[in-house]
């Protein structure tokens, strides 16, 4: 694999700091052992790493690997010429577009997943444009299966298809990093069914590690600049691809299918692309066949089995005196043939007929006898309760059961108007006591307006409100408009006073009502004007004094000595110096060094004034002109042009910058490029001027031959002894055991070939003579005929001879155990029926109990010694996710009852798909308190709404639509200090439909084949979804409150007066004080361990048995100022609550010193203190664990590699998130004084 990365270059290459402790230990020929079999390529890939790993073995499984058939060779080099791009990476387009076209030819045409197809490059670069390419290409969700990744990111991975993009093709022939044996190696073992390089063949063959690789490919025929693509079922239509446009995205090949199907009697007659084995599953060809009734003939698709289909045709039965004696009609039969409900007993023609009481014409079934049938005709008919109202009755009712509800119009005494009431009633018809409502008028006694009332009314309870002027009794002066029933005392007059104000002669504005006098003007608001001091007119109230006004006129005056205006207002007072007022107006002056016309402003001097003209002067004693603004110095400036003076002693042209210090006699320094003979094979070289010729290695190739005639493969320097060089070169030889032509590197020794052919073997277990590898593969003998030995269960064997018998591996006695295992379900279920059945008659019987009362819903507070206020509490504080650093504070536990929910709760749990299956869940909205009752009391039906849907037989029916989901956790409680609210309910989840966390949920569900959605790996802790409010019955309420943590640690009373470190002991008390801070402080460390423990099965395998709290001023002290610096910094000074393991018998001494750095042994995500906001990941370091109050500051993942010093530079801390949710399993922190521990928790465990 990949070497470390290092970030000094100098630690690489003078203290080997790449070198891993494992390297190093092997270096110095310690003892190692070297895994030989391989568990993933097929052998066609692994043979080209055998000069890197000479032992390396298969596994024989990794045949069983499915080669991609679209292909003629799934190992091929596929050269191009399309050139690279240099940048801050390097890049080549035309190769990204080789290998996404070639991803998405094998998805489109062959249909194969892109989830196994990876696309990797050697470069970030090349990485980013095959993303952005992908992005446009494919949709979003085909966008996220496609995994594009550099080749060092990958390491470790693996997938089915694997594309390697190398990006290098320049004419230089450099390949950069490419050139590390390591990254060849990890490129070249990724795939497991098939393997494509894409690149510049000239520029990779170039380096030696990639020679070897490409030599061998092309002597296997796996090299071209054509990549060859082909039918899957006919190998004779090929596409060949020279580029990545080239590549068939759609079908190509229109050949018919010709798939045998399942039936064995016909083949597929699509188009042969695009790929489609699913419709390979079922055969849909139309075949005919006879009915079970004999007579009539239909077609059927052939996958359909036609014993299950029944005959839709009309039947020919007719009943006649032979078929039917008993009531011979002569119709004919009008059901299908087929029909379930079919029988010739009762004629179902429909017939006319008159009814023998309206004698109105109706329809009967021809069976049907006219005595039974019940008339549902109108008729017309005279009420007997009042003798003169008609009405309209059903013919078969009685005159004698119907009610007159018309109005009865008879005469009230003594009004006489008619009476409005209904006939049936019996009613008084006297005018007060029938309440007569017809209007009557009169007029009012005191202003004769006309009123009107009800007849039932007198005069005088009628309140007359018309309006009428009146004289104010309060001033006697003034008029004003009341109602007339109003009385005149309780009125008061809102007109304006009007009399003058002695004081000022002006007339008073305020109410006649309000209280004053008019002796002074004080409340005079009358607008006078004077003249100020400085000659302006102005305004003032003339309750107002002269001295209070100010003028916001602007200053006559001039400044001084300029003479400008002054631009400030009149008041207040103020000097008019210009260089106090800072006079702005405009004024010029020249430069006396350039001459240049500046301009300043008039408060300002010239001598401030920086002159920035541009300057042109000569440099001594070179001459160059050079530029320079007017007050800057010219000795500062040296000049930056090219020396191009001549060296004496090479009297080639100096190239350095003229200003710097430099000697022209010497030619040491000399950059200049010269040829010169190589003294040992003469070839023509070029070396720079300064450089001494026996420093210069010659690269060419050596032209000497090896003992065994080949040439060398070396290049000329250094000097080597080519008798003890390895000749690679291939050559052919026959293996002496099963004669086949093998092939070997020329020095290679021919014992150490494992030969690849077969020859007669005989089976060591049955002596049996059959064909199997060559005595020298490395392949496994396996004789793969049958076993048949006999088991322990007496039972043959049903296994290959070379494969172990297994007596758990025996079909018959695995038949029979499936059998008992489906006898015992079934047992299962009709028990959990006849419990539930049970369950159902207790509730009946408890409903007839209570039926008289007037109380069916129940509820009771919990005290926290049941263990029912227990059981809810860890459900709802496992339900609760905040963000770390919060937590959960439960107020109230109500346990609630509604028998005649449990019994529709029941009575649905009877009918469901799978009754055994019942959940316990909590269920959260943002509603009010009164919303949550209105739930438990009268179920979740608010919830569903109804719709009208139309069934096969045209009838419209009612359907629930819509869903209840129920969640394991939420993230969506975040506000602290409100009272939040739960509801507990025992859900009945039944058969569930599984789903996608990325699917949408449907808002119906099939009840004939699932009771509910469940949806799996959801992000968001969506569980099930249900369909029905029978199927939530709720047992509980609750309600909590969020605290912040760092809340809680604010302003504590009981640690103000100690200033040492202090130990506090604490344990959970039975009773709840909200005022008791120590109290508050358990339940917070303790809802912390409770709320985050990652896997469920954990949550009972610990228990608290008490908690230490410490307060240490000097850690505290440190840990502010870290945070008041982080807010001046402009950091997010957030806190988090995190756990941390330690094996440390006395973890007091953390508590004390705080964590130290020279301490730490683990350094897997970087190097620091690791946290982890999850208890049960941290106590799988140490069996002692304690609660940190953490400042992360700006944190970097390192989910997929550990931080090498660049990327997480100006990071506080770094974090490993398992998933798309906001926890992290690990946070390291570098700073201490980012830390402040302050709990223990002291644990127990089951």
């Amino acid at each position: 694999q990949l070497r470390p990365q290092v970030e000094c270059y100098t630690l690489v290459k003078k203290f080997n700091f790449d070198v891993s402790m494992m390297e190093r230990l092997i270096n110095n020929r310690l003892p190692y052992s070297t895994l030989a079999t391989q568990n993933r390529m097929r052998p066609e890939i692994s043979r080209y790493l055998l000069d890197i790993y000479p032992d390396l073995k298969d596994n024989p499984r990794v045949i069983m690997n499915e080669v991609p058939k679209c292909v003629e060779s799934n190992v091929f080099f596929w050269d191009h010429d399309f050139p690279e791009r240099s940048g801050r990476s390097k890049t080549n387009e035309g190769e990204a577009l080789m290998a996404l076209n070639l991803a998405r030819y094998f998805h489109r045409v062959n249909q194969h997943p892109l989830s196994h197809i990876t696309i990797l490059s050697a470069y970030k670069g090349q990485t980013a444009i095959l993303r952005k390419m992908s992005s446009e290409l494919l949709d979003a969700g085909q966008n996220r299966e496609l995994e594009i990744q550099t080749i060092d990111m990958f390491q470790g991975d693996e997938n089915k298809i694997v594309i390697v993009s190398l990006v290098r093709s320049n004419p230089q022939k450099r390949i950069g990093f490419l050139s590390i044996l390591n990254r060849r190696c990890v490129a070249q073992s990724r795939s497991k069914s098939a393997l494509f390089f894409l690149g510049n063949l000239e520029t990779v063959e170039n380096a030696g590690v990639w020679k070897r690789l490409v030599t061998q490919m092309r002597d296997d025929g796996k090299v071209g600049k054509e990549l060859v693509l082909k039918c899957t079922n006919h190998d004779d239509v090929q596409v060949r691809a020279r580029d990545g446009n080239s590549i068939p995205l759609e079908a190509f090949c229109d050949k018919v299918c010709g798939h045998l199907m399942p039936c064995f009697l016909h083949e597929c007659s699509k188009p042969c692309q695009p790929y489609h084995p699913e419709d390979h599953v079922r055969c849909m060809v139309k075949v005919s066949f006879t009915h079970k009734c004999g007579i009539h003939v239909d077609s059927r698709p052939c996958y359909v089995d036609e014993s299950r289909l029944t005959c839709k045709a009309p039947c020919t039965f007719v009943f006649d005196s032979e078929s039917c004696a008993n009531r011979p009609c002569g119709h004919a039969c009008v059901v299908r043939c087929g029909a379930l409900s079919h029988d010739h007993e009762n004629c179902m023609v429909d017939v006319k007929f008159n009814c023998p009481q309206c004698d109105i014409g109706r329809e009967k079934k021809c069976y049907q006898d006219i005595k039974e049938l019940i008339c549902s005709n109108m008729v017309k008919f005279t009420y007997q309760h009042c003798g003169f109202h008609e009405g309209k009755k059903h013919c078969h009712s009685r005159i004698e059961d119907q009610v007159c509800t018309n109005t009865c119009r008879k005469l009230m005494e003594p009004c006489g108007h008619a009476c409005q009431r209904k006939c049936q009633s019996e009613h008084s018809h006297h005018r007060k006591e029938a309440m007569c409502m017809r209007e009557v008028h009169f007029d009012c006694t005191q202003c004769g307006s006309k009123l009107t009332r009800k007849c039932h009314q007198e005069e005088s309870e009628i309140r007359c409100d018309a309006e009428v002027a009146f004289t104010y009794p309060s001033c006697k002066r003034h008029v004003g408009k009341k109602k007339c029933h109003e009385k005149d005392d309780s009125l008061v007059c809102t007109n304006a006073c009007g009399k003058v104000i002695r004081a000022c002669g002006h007339q008073c504005k305020k109410r006649c009502s309000q209280p004053h006098h008019h002796s002074s003007s004080a409340d005079c608001r009358e607008k006078v004007t004077f003249l100020h001091k400085c000659g302006a007119t102005l305004e003032r109230l003339c309750n107002q004094e002269e001295s209070t006004i100010k003028c916001s006129e602007p200053c006559v005056k001039k400044l001084e000595p300029c003479g400008h205006k002054c631009k400030n207002p009149c008041d207040p007072p103020h000097d008019h110096d210009h260089k106090i007022q800072k006079c702005d107006h405009s004024m010029t002056f020249d430069c006396p060094d350039c001459g240049n016309c500046l301009s300043r402003e008039c408060h300002q001097e010239p001598e401030s004034i920086v002159c920035k003209a541009i300057i042109r002067f000569k440099f001594e004693p070179c001459g160059h002109q050079g530029e320079r603004k007017c007050h800057e110095k010219q000795a500062e400036f040296r000049c930056k042009e090219r020396c191009e003076k001549q060296i004496e002693a090479c009297k080639h042209t100096c190239d350095k910058i003229c200003g710097t210090v430099h000697d022209h006699k010497l030619s040491s320094s000399c950059p200049a490029e010269v040829e010169f003979k190589h003294h040992r094979c003469n070839n023509i070289l070029r070396k720079k001027c300064s450089e001494p010729e026996k420093s210069v290695a010659c690269h060419h190739a050596c032209i000497s031959q090896l003992t065994c005639g080949h040439r060398c493969p070396k290049e000329c320097d250094p000097v080597h002894d080519h008798s003890k060089i390895f000749c690679k070169q291939v050559v052919s030889f026959i293996c002496s055991d099963c004669g086949t032509s093998l092939k070997k590197q020329c020095s290679e020794d021919v014992k150490s070939i494992e030969c690849s052919g077969n020859m007669a073997r005989d089976c060591p277990k049955c002596a049996s003579a059959t064909e199997g590898p060559c005595v020298n593969s490395r392949l496994t003998f396996q004789c793969q005929l049958p076993c048949n030995e006999k088991l322990q269960c007496g039972h043959s064997c049903a296994q290959k001879c070379y494969e172990v018998c297994n007596v758990k591996k025996c079909m018959p006695c695995n038949e029979e155990r499936r059998e008992k295992e489906k006898l015992e379900k079934q047992r299962r279920e009709n028990e959990k029926k006849s419990q539930i059945t049970h369950e159902l008659n207790l509730v009946r019987s408890e409903i007839e109990r209570f039926k008289r009362m007037p109380a069916m819903i129940n509820q009771y507070l919990l005290g926290n010694d049941s263990e029912q206020y227990h059981r809810f509490s860890d459900i709802a504080l496992r339900f609760i996710r905040t963000r770390s650093g919060t937590g959960a504070v439960i107020e109230n536990v109500w346990s609630v009852t509604n028998v005649m929910a449990t019994r529709r709760f029941l009575n649905h749990q009877l009918t469901s798909k799978d009754p055994t299956r019942r959940e316990t869940l909590l269920w959260h909205g943002n509603i009010s308190e009164e919303r949550f009752k209105n739930l438990w009391e009268r179920g979740f039906n608010e919830m569903f709404q109804k719709k009208q849907v139309k069934t096969k037989n045209k009838k419209t029916q009612h359907q629930l639509a819509g869903y209840v989901s129920f969640r394991y956790f939420s993230n969506e409680i975040t506000q602290p200090e409100k009272l939040h609210s739960l509801l507990v309910c025992e859900v009945l989840v039944g058969k569930s439909k599984v789903i996608n966390a990325g699917d949408s949920i449907p808002q119906t569900l099939d009840n004939s084949q699932f009771d509910s959605v469940y949806c799996k790996q959801s992000d968001y802790g969506l569980s099930y979804a249900v369909y029905h409010p029978n199927q939530i019955n709720v047992t509980g309420f609750i309600q909590f409150r969020l605290q912040e943590a760092s809340g809680a640690f604010k302003n504590l009373n009981f640690v103000k007066d100690l200033k040492d470190f202090t130990k506090i002991e604490m344990k959970a008390n039975r009773e709840i004080d909200l005022n008791n801070e120590q109290e508050l402080l358990y339940r917070l460390a303790e809802s912390q361990f409770y709320r985050l423990v990652q896997k469920k099965q954990n949550i009972g395998r610990w228990k608290i048995q008490s908690i230490d709290y410490f307060h240490n001023p000097e850690l505290l002290d440190k840990f502010e100022r870290k945070r008041k610096e982080f807010q001046k910094r402009g950091i997010t000074s957030g806190e988090l609550l995190s756990f941390h393991g330690t094996t440390l018998q006395n973890p007091e001494v953390i508590m004390k010193e705080n964590f130290r750095l020279d301490k730490i042994r683990r350094t897997a995500y970087g190097f620091g203190t690791y946290f982890s906001d999850f208890p049960d990941v941290s106590l799988g370091y140490g069996n002692k664990l304690l609660i940190a109050r953490l400042l992360p500051g700006r944190s970097y993942d390192v989910s997929t590699r550990a931080c090498d010093g660049k990327q997480c530079r100006g990071h506080e801390s770094h974090v490993v998130r398992p998933g798309k949710d906001t926890y992290a399993e690990m946070v390291v922190i570098q700073d201490p004084a980012q830390i402040l521990p302050v709990f223990i928790i002291h644990l127990s465990s089951s």
